[in-house]
């Protein structure tokens, strides 16, 4: 049985962001991760959980976003959809 773990360098890659910012938002939001000594870790299923909890809601087609033509206001595009 091998488990993927990540550390906070290799989701940093994953997520297409910098390490810092991963330790930031690791504190910031509580995001699940385990200690091996003085190293942070990431396995797999935290990861999941992470992009689950921060991922955008999908639009419902009734739902659609408002199409904005030169000259006029998303308020007035809402209006007039």
């Amino acid at each position: 049985m091998s488990a993927v773990i990540y550390t906070p360098a290799a989701l940093a890659e994953l997520l297409d962001t910098t390490e810092a910012n991963v330790l930031q938002w690791r504190r910031q939001y509580g995001w699940p991760s385990f200690k091996v000594g003085k190293t942070i870790r990431f396995t797999q299923e935290h990861v999941e959980q992470i992009v689950a909890k921060h991922s955008a809601a999908p639009v419902k087609a009734d739902q659609s976003p408002a199409v904005v033509i030169g000259g006029q206001t998303k308020r007035s595009a809402r209006r007039s959809a």
